[in-house]
């Protein structure tokens, strides 16, 4: 789903996850943007972030939607029977009635109190600070967005670091730089979270 400003994500999001009753957020570089308060750069989509555990929840929120999970890159349907587990973690819906209604579902790994990272099982966060519900829209902590980019960083996912940077607190810094530090040992982003 194409989106250009942030009121238009908090409008959509708002309007389709409403009663989801389970932990979610915005997730990639709309969550980024949601953090910095603007939107920084264009966005090709919009990806949002539910817990393994509620994956059945996200077929009765969109009845009427057809949805695909990416298995070792390709898509293949997903029906509300199939449980996933990883390494699959991406699915794409689509609305039945409106083909330019699409999202992306990142599935994250949890338990009742934190996240984790689904990359390295050492990386955990509290699920209250990873997944806040008390932020509207709700978005994915911008270090843990970061984290998940800094593993092969593209150009729109530098050019996220350097805008985000600048803007994170003090201890999300920390967090940031012992998770790279953990999962991508000399990584450059460690040299700028240093300063």
């Amino acid at each position: 789903m194409k989106l250009n400003h942030l009121d238009e994500v908090t409008t959509v999001v708002r309007d389709l996850m409403c009663d989801f009753g389970a932990p979610w957020c915005v997730a990639g570089g709309w969550a980024v943007d949601l953090y910095l308060g603007r939107t920084t750069r264009p966005h090709a989509d919009l990806e949002l972030a539910v817990l393994r555990r509620d994956q059945s929840k996200l077929h009765r929120q969109f009845p009427g939607w057809t949805f695909n999970k990416v298995v070792s890159g390709d898509r293949e349907n997903w029906t509300a029977e199939q449980r996933l587990e990883l390494p699959v973690h991406e699915v794409h819906a689509r609305s039945d009635s409106d083909s330019n209604r699409t999202l992306e579902f990142l599935l994250n790994e949890g338990d009742a109190e934190n996240w984790v990272f689904r990359r390295n099982s050492r990386v955990s966060m509290p699920l209250s600070r990873a997944f806040s519900q008390a932020i509207e829209p709700p978005y994915l902590a911008p270090e843990i967005v970061l984290l998940f980019k800094a593993k092969d960083p593209r150009d729109k996912d530098k050019a996220d670091f350097i805008n985000t940077l600048p803007q994170l607190e003090e201890p999300r810094q920390r967090w940031l730089s012992d998770a790279i530090a953990t999962c991508h040992p000399g990584h450059p982003w460690l040299k700028a979270l240093a300063r």
